[in-house]
């Protein structure tokens, strides 16, 4: 049986990028599907705010009820689910998997995979597949992903996440991982000290501390315990303190604005004519002005200290009405943009936002909600930047 896979672009165009599956065991979940000009899809959306990545784990959301173990409804039938033990081929355009399931194990190409990393792996895959139809890249992509679980390759780009209480105050770090072998890898839990974790056991770890799943034995360790686990003995009085002294250093919101802040002023440093920061006595940013391809544009920080899929507040350069005397451009907003998650940093807001800006031409036709504030044609209304951040530096002084 072979069906259309369309997956809904992060954006608000109500737009989707466009695969197909097939493989003879989807028989079994025909309900799932809708017709569209005789032809069997299946739509998929991202998840919510609160997921790491809202179009992966959407996606990945959707696969996991088709493979799951089929269960009895409260009224007594069953949603289509795939039988508990089969063997097939899955072909993700022309490309093939083979997939077994058997007594509640899964493997892919002879690999056993738990069912979530096995639907990270066709999710991901799935994904490229909208963007080329090579079978070897298909391919080449497909054994990255089974070599490396998805939550190890998480940690490897992002450091490990991890959390303990000290004096009644919870601390948020990250620590750094490197691979050191073909399944192993080695954390850094205090200065100079590194812990040995198989791929297995990282792949749990980050079952709690990346995704929240309270099970196994690793939610909620201590540092201690993290030690004697990572380390196979008991620390010292020394090495607990210096160990608590190095996490402590390493809070996940100092490393994520510090990242952030050196990615803009790199920003800066290449396009000093299109972005123009402004900063407080604190180091912070509090504004950044930018000169997109048609518009000009005002990033404002509204919380240092939260995160969110709106605290950076964004203007734009019109006048209030199409037209009429005395109809001068001024900056009209806040316009309504989120991020596709609710944990990005000021930081992270601030580039994302210039960025996409910088080429307004293309963004205001995909982000529908500046389109209502675009009252002119491009280029037609321009603001005098160097005296605008003048202003809102004499502002910040006289608060």
């Amino acid at each position: 049986m072979e069906f259309d896979v369309r997956i809904k672009k992060p954006n608000d165009t109500n737009e989707y990028y466009n695969t197909t599956m097939s493989s003879d065991i989807f028989k079994h979940i025909t309900n799932r599907f809708f017709k569209e000009n005789g032809r069997a899809v299946l739509n998929m959306s991202r998840a919510g705010f609160k997921s790491k990545d809202p179009l992966h784990e959407g996606i990945k959301s959707q696969l996991k009820s088709i493979f799951v173990k089929p269960r009895t409804t409260r009224y007594g039938g069953r949603k289509g689910h795939i039988p508990s033990t089969v063997s097939a081929t899955i072909s993700i355009k022309d490309f093939s998997i083979f997939f077994q399931k058997k007594s509640g194990r899964h493997t892919i190409n002879g690999i056993y995979l738990s069912l979530d990393n096995m639907c990270d792996v066709i999710a991901r895959v799935l994904y490229r597949s909208c963007f080329t139809d090579c079978k070897a890249e298909l391919n080449r992509f497909l054994w990255s992903c089974l070599n490396i679980p998805e939550n190890v390759s998480y940690v490897l780009e992002n450091r490990l996440p991890f959390f303990f209480f000290n004096d009644y105050e919870k601390h948020d770090v990250r620590l750094n991982v490197q691979r050191i072998g073909p399944t192993t890898c080695a954390i850094e839990i205090s200065d100079g000290v590194w812990g040995e974790i198989s791929f297995k056991e990282l792949d749990r770890y980050c079952n709690f501390y990346v995704h929240g799943q309270k099970r196994g034995s690793w939610p909620y360790t201590s540092p201690r315990n993290l030690f004697v686990k990572l380390i196979g003995r008991e620390p010292t009085n020394a090495e607990l303190n210096l160990m608590i002294a190095f996490l402590q250093q390493n809070r996940k919101q100092d490393i994520v604005e510090k990242r952030a802040y050196e990615l803009i002023n790199e920003m800066v440093e290449q396009r000093p004519d299109r972005f123009f920061p402004v900063w407080n006595s604190d180091n912070q940013l509090t504004t950044m002005f930018v000169r997109g391809n048609g518009y000009d544009w005002m990033l404002v920080c509204q919380n240092f200290k939260s995160t969110g899929t709106q605290n950076v507040s964004t203007y734009v350069w019109q006048p209030t009405r199409r037209s009429g005397e005395g109809n001068e451009p001024q900056w009209s907003g806040a316009i309504c943009i989120d991020n596709a998650n609710d944990d990005s940093s000021i930081g992270d807001q601030f580039p994302a936002r210039a960025m996409a800006l910088l080429n307004d031409n293309m963004t205001i036709n995909i982000v529908h909600t500046i389109k209502s504030y675009i009252l002119s044609e491009p280029n037609e209304n321009r603001v005098d930047i160097d005296e605008e951040m003048r202003r809102v530096r004499n502002s910040k002084l006289n608060l």
